[in-house]
């Protein structure tokens, strides 16, 4: 037995204080007589008056001895060595990811684990240094080497759950990082195990082996007058289920279907002849299982938009027939005969030809700047023997972009500016965002070089065009609770905004670029709103729970737990315990 408080035990002083007042304690008993004068002489070696008494058995002063031990005791505050004993550090990893909402647990698996840490907490030896890991899709310290027990607690009660996945991988790196720093002993506190490589760790599992039924996928396709819906449901328990799934557009309900699954099956269930005016789709399985957040999805549908193009050139049939048939462009010609400044266009093309003063009210590609430009220092042509191997964005599905060129413009690169393409001569590709608009530079004729001619040339055009205009508006489809969303934003747009599914309103812009969005852990239907001079816009997006990841409340990581850490016991969790309650 080890004792928190040693100082405690001065307390023990109050034992000779209660056995003194015994001792001084005088015990006579008053009579009447007639008369004092027998009496004189005896009182004066009465024993009644006798400051030191011989101490006699009591039961009371007994009692009141007990009391004051057990009392002193429970104020050196008492313990047991327990596992952890003579570590002095600790690294407690909390998983609040979705599947911690499961109410197989009461009053579910994240506030039971919550309870778990506090009381390991409680029970550990006075200035443990105490480090707390919560474990989500951004997984984050939320105490470092703290010896305050009580700002531990605190802080950790007003931890959330989240909607997001355990991202196991960079928990792991955290957790390496500070025991590099502590050595510290390591305790898991989720429903699911993880392994750290050379990493002395406990698992404490949380939760029970759980039925479950999700929604894996809403989406839908687009007919003439008609939408034609996907929902694809999945069994992941060890029992069959029959559930019924509803289908709802704009609020109002379009259908109930009833599916029959086996354990571990899924199902595809299909809604047809749903209007085309419905925006916003949504799905619900009545299954009373522990896990609710998996039982709702989302789906958004978009009209196809196009944006108006404006190509200036003389003649580049290249392009021309390149952008004629991207579904998302409406295409338009134009010179520059009065070299005035052209606008009310989402993108301008300059083919060799650039007027004196750019746009700004849409994006900008340029083939071929001219000497005197605003956008580009040009210092002449010079010729390429060899373009540098590049991996961007802009080839993907292409192996290799390779092919001749016999003369380019000699550019500098701008503060702003990206290389997507080089040589050892000269950058022959850039691209960036000055102020709100997206700028791409190439530096050569596509008459000068074999590039048309390659079958790469079709999926490079489509490529950049995807980066300017995307062919899913705004580039949100099949967002997952905690994904990070880089933003599309009009060029037009002065003023941008983003309303979450519980009608809170976050600003995202001025200042521009817009920064990449992280917010996402609520589910449901977010708003992008888009205000300009003249006009405000708003796109309205999907966010869904990782069902893949979480759903599954069976799986327990049997491969990554230590051998006799695969249950919970008391033992597992106690520390060292405490036996100051017992004494008081």
């Amino acid at each position: 037995m080890s004792f928190y408080n040693p100082w405690g035990f001065l307390g023990l002083i109050a034992i000779p204080v209660i056995i003194l007042m015994y001792l001084l304690k005088q015990k006579y008993e008053e009579i009447k007589v007639p008369s004092l004068f027998l009496w004189d002489q005896a009182l004066s070696y009465s024993e009644a008056y006798k400051p030191w008494q011989k101490l006699k058995k009591n039961l009371l002063l007994f009692l009141q001895l007990l009391a004051a031990a057990l009392l002193v005791m429970a104020l050196a505050k008492p313990y047991l060595l327990g596992k952890g004993e003579g570590a002095g550090s600790y690294i407690l990893i909390l998983d609040s990811s979705m599947s911690m909402q499961s109410e197989d647990e009461k009053p579910n698996r994240f506030e039971y684990a919550k309870k778990q840490m506090e009381h390991f907490i409680n029970n550990l030896e006075p200035n443990a240094e105490i480090s707390v890991i919560v474990m989500e899709k951004e997984p984050y310290i939320l105490m470092n080497k703290s010896i305050e027990k009580n700002m531990v607690i605190k802080k950790l009660k007003e931890v959330k759950v989240s909607n997001t996945e355990a991202n196991s991988e960079n928990t792991a790196s955290l957790v390496q990082v500070l025991y590099e720093q502590t050595k510290g002993k390591v305790y898991l506190f989720s429903d699911e195990g993880m392994a750290i490589p050379n990493l002395d760790m406990e698992f404490i599992k949380i939760g029970k082996s759980s039925d479950n039924c999700g929604i894996l996928l809403l989406s839908h396709s687009k007919e003439e007058e008609q939408i034609a819906v996907l929902v694809r449901v999945k069994n992941f328990g060890n029992s069959p289920e029959k559930i019924s799934v509803s289908l709802y557009g704009d609020g109002e309900l379009m259908d109930i279907k009833e599916v029959e699954l086996f354990a571990g099956e899924e199902e595809n269930v299909f809604f047809a002849g749903i209007p085309r005016g419905i925006e916003v789709l949504k799905a619900e399985i009545d299954s009373d299982d522990v896990l609710k957040v998996d039982n709702t999805a989302y789906d958004v549908v978009h009209e196809d938009v196009k944006q108006k193009v404006l190509l200036v050139t003389e003649q580049n049939i290249f392009l021309e027939q390149m952008l004629s048939i991207l579904p998302q462009v409406e295409l338009y010609k134009g010179n520059f005969e009065n070299q005035e400044i052209p606008s009310g266009y989402y993108l301008y093309i300059f083919d060799g030809k650039m007027p004196t003063t750019l746009p700004e009210d849409g994006h900008i590609l340029v083939f071929n700047p001219e000497e005197d430009n605003a956008l580009v220092k040009v210092e002449g042509e010079v010729a390429v023997d060899h373009i540098l191997p590049s991996e961007t964005k802009f080839f993907e599905r292409i192996k290799e972009m390779d092919f001749a060129i016999a003369k380019t413009k000699k550019m500098v690169l701008p503060e702003w500016g990206e290389e997507i393409l080089s040589s050892k001569q000269t950058p022959l590709i850039f691209s960036g965002e000055l102020k709100e608009q997206k700028i791409i530079v190439c530096g050569f004729d596509l008459h000068d070089t074999d590039l048309p001619l390659k079958k790469e040339f079709p999926i490079f055009i489509y490529n950049i065009m995807q980066w300017f205009i995307p062919s899913d508006a705004n580039n949100l489809k099949n967002i997952i609770a905690g994904d990070m969303i880089e933003f599309d934003i009009l060029p037009e747009a002065e003023e941008v905004s983003l309303v979450d599914p519980k009608g809170n309103v976050e600003k995202l812009a001025p200042p521009f670029p817009v920064v990449p969005y992280k917010n996402t852990n609520e589910l449901g239907i977010y708003v992008l709103k888009q205000k300009g001079k003249n006009e405000e816009t708003f796109h309205t997006f999907a966010v869904n729970p990782p069902i893949e990841t979480e759903s599954d409340l069976n799986r327990t990581g049997q491969d990554h737990i230590q051998a006799g850490n695969d249950s919970v016991t008391e033992e597992m969790i106690a520390g060292n315990r405490s036996l100051k309650n017992i004494f008081i």
